[in-house]
């Protein structure tokens, strides 16, 4: 085969991603000769392909192992988990109707979710130990005022600390030729994304660093009030719950074969380029590097309720009962939650002279909430059981249940950034001028902005919303059954049974 200027196409041949131009209505770009990026000088460039960072990242892969092009490496290593609980308890009895219980609990854990491979001294590695430590404590107080009248105080908390502790935590991108900006806000080697099954292992480095320290506590109150045929049970109960943690944005890039593919790169001959020859020039297809946001976030949850346990007949017990849920939205605290007004004329209308609809609105010390309250979760009970003979009762039950109504991270837009790499301005037809790993995110960071922009925040880039009036949901549950109890068998035909099987019996009636 030969390309439009009559030069032969040889299978699996590099081009110059820099030599890339127009020919007539099609593009051309010219061979590396030999496919020796280490003597080739591109006359487009001045100098060598072969850039400093993308040789410094190729140095972090482990070497072959034999002289095969493929399946030339493999390593075997074991990943590690560990677990040591503790658990004490304390009951106190200050009298017939008084009593106290306490009790704590520690979890240390961790889990290895994946082994160094490349070695414990390779920062590029992808080792990674997730901690999963828990604490717990509870105390309660039981109180008899009469026979027919209890109460129960129960308080509680919990302390969860998860995360992924990688190879190359505290890792400065920097030390390759990357921006020193990146160092604070992404300090773990660069994730590199090469198609799978070219590289051991998958990318180097995965999920980025991370830790999630997640509290609860609560506490309760509940009584009992036994009058005649009613057991009537009612009580309150509060919870605060904080989600507090996250992740380090991770400093990608992803590599494939299109910018040393050839000769016409709009429609490049099947075998040629190569993703670790991209890798090598240093021209990435995509990438970003960013800053996160760690959540310090709290969700308030209070219930009440009333039961009554109801002997209606000597055959026939009645459960009716109904909570009341209040499930305060998510807050922040530093009040930077975020919401989506999509009625309202956003500020950009007045500059483009036309309206669009739709801002983002941000918390006020007046309202924090990510959300609207919903005050009517009203979760009724109903039960029966039945005696339909002496051995045999029927049982059923109905209820309605509020779920945790918001389970995902909050939603914090302005006082986080990602900054995107710029491979192309034509579709990745030819690199941008300067734009390799040399001089990746040559305008610094996007800036946090907070929520200085008020509606103009994200215009002209994606964002993500929750409506203030987002609906709640709820789960039905019911269910429907029948117990028998068979007559027990004559203790002296089960030993004869026994006997005759040659079975030892141990007599205890």
């Amino acid at each position: 085969m030969a390309s439009p200027l009559s030069r032969p196409i040889y299978s699996g041949q590099l081009y110059d991603p820099f030599s890339t131009r127009q020919l007539g209505s099609s593009y051309i770009r010219d061979p590396i000769p030999g496919n020796n990026l280490a003597t080739y000088v591109s006359p487009y460039t001045g100098g060598k392909l072969i850039n400093s960072i993308g040789q410094k990242l190729m140095g972090y892969y482990p070497s072959p192992q034999n002289n095969l092009l493929a399946n030339n490496w493999a390593a075997g290593g074991v990943a590690g988990n560990n677990s040591d609980e503790y658990s004490a308890r304390i009951d106190h009895n200050f009298s017939d109707k008084t009593r106290l219980y306490g009790r704590y609990s520690y979890k240390k854990e961790f889990k290895g979710e994946s082994p160094a491979y490349f070695g414990a001294s390779d920062p590029a590695g992808p080792g990674q130990v997730n901690p999963n430590n828990r604490w717990n404590i509870a105390v309660g107080v039981s109180q008899i005022f009469t026979p027919t009248f209890t109460m129960s105080v129960n308080l509680g908390g919990m302390k969860w600390v998860e995360g992924n502790n990688m190879q190359s935590a505290g890792f400065q991108p920097s030390s390759l030729g990357l921006p020193a900006f990146i160092d604070p806000n992404s300090a773990q080697f660069p994730v590199i994304n090469l198609p799978a099954g070219d590289i051991p292992e998958g990318p180097l480095q995965g999920a980025g660093q991370a830790r999630f320290p997640r509290d609860a506590v609560s506490g309760s109150v509940d009584f009992v009030k036994v009058r005649g045929k009613h057991q009537l049970s009612f009580g309150y109960m509060q919870v605060a719950i904080d989600e507090n943690g996250g992740r380090i944005a991770p400093t990608s890039f992803t590599f494939n074969n299109l910018f040393t593919a050839g000769p016409d790169p709009t429609t490049a001959t099947a075998g040629t380029g190569n993703e670790f020859a991209s890798l090598l020039v240093g021209t990435p297809a995509t990438g970003s590097t960013g800053v996160a946001v760690f959540n310090v976030a709290r969700t308030w949850l209070y219930g009440s309720y009333l039961q009554d346990d109801w002997k209606a007949t000597r055959k026939l017990t009645l459960n009716l009962g109904l909570r009341w849920e209040v499930q305060k939205p998510i807050t922040d605290r530093y009040n930077r939650l975020a919401t989506f007004n999509y009625n309202a004329i956003n500020p950009i209308s007045s500059a483009v002279g036309q309206n669009y609809t739709g801002e983002v609105a941000f918390a006020t010390s007046g309202n924090r909430g990510q959300y609207n309250t919903d005050y009517k979760h009203f979760a009724p009970r109903i039960g029966f059981a039945y005696q339909l003979m002496p051995k045999l009762v029927m049982r059923g039950g109905y209820g309605i249940f509020f779920p945790n109504q918001f389970l995902n991270s909050p939603n914090i837009i302005g006082y986080n950034s990602t900054t995107p790499y710029v491979a192309s301005l034509n579709g990745g037809i030819t690199p941008c001028t300067g734009c390799t790993l040399s001089n990746a995110f040559p305008g610094g960071p996007v800036p946090i902005v907070g929520n200085s922009q008020a509606g103009l925040t994200n215009v002209g880039f994606s964002t993500s919303a929750v409506s203030p009036t987002r609906k709640t949901y709820y789960d039905q549950q019911w269910m429907y059954g029948v117990q028998y109890a068979p007559t027990e068998p004559d203790p002296r035909w089960v030993a004869q049974l026994c006997s005759k099987q040659g079975w030892k019996v141990k007599r205890e009636w």
